[in-house]
């Protein structure tokens, strides 16, 4: 069997685990609390929220950006299926779009013609750590659809020196073991 990662874990991390587990605040507790503060601080926003995956944080973006049946949602057809499972959770319908085979983002050069009045968001994926021209995107949307970024891959990523994140309406990120930054199962 070949993995598909080896995180490497040496002595500081075991002594975080300890200090967390004998704090007895094994979720939602105190280190919880640093994280999101950390990540606020580190990318420049007002709010970061902890959840249980990327999946889940998809999911209350589309959301909090009132997705829902009969909604579309643009999503990137090259992405890990969440993406399009998270629309599919709010009853909406999400429509892939192709992407440019140089950076495996979304082209905006296939938006045109995809956009409907039923569109609600789109969901640029910043793939393999590289961001989605988000600029040529938002040029090619109506005012009022949502940029929901995943940015599940791109912790540190940075668009014409804006960090991902930073650069939609709501950014969703992961901290799986596989990504760039992993701290387990937590993200935001």
């Amino acid at each position: 069997m070949i993995p598909l990662h080896r995180p490497y874990v040496g002595i500081e991390e075991v002594k975080e685990l300890e200090r967390v587990i004998n704090s007895k605040w094994l979720t939602q507790g105190p280190r919880v609390t640093l994280f999101e503060d950390m990540v606020k601080e580190h990318i420049g926003v007002k709010y970061a929220i902890a959840c249980s995956s990327c999946t889940t944080a998809l999911h209350l973006a589309l959301l909090s950006c009132g997705v829902g049946p009969g909604d579309e949602v643009l999503v990137a057809d090259y992405t890990y299926p969440a993406t399009g499972h998270a629309v599919m959770y709010c009853g909406a319908k999400p429509i892939f779009v192709d992407i440019d085979p140089k950076t495996y983002n979304i082209d905006p050069d296939y938006l045109n013609g995809m956009i409907t009045d039923k569109t609600k968001a789109i969901i640029p994926v910043h793939t393999f750590g590289q961001c989605a021209d988000i600029d040529k995107i938002r040029s090619m949307l109506p005012k009022d659809i949502f940029i929901i970024e995943d940015s599940a891959c791109a912790v540190g990523s940075k668009y014409k020196n804006k960090y991902a994140g930073t650069l939609g309406d709501i950014s969703c990120f992961s901290f799986h073991a596989t990504k760039g930054c992993g701290i387990g199962e937590g993200v935001w």
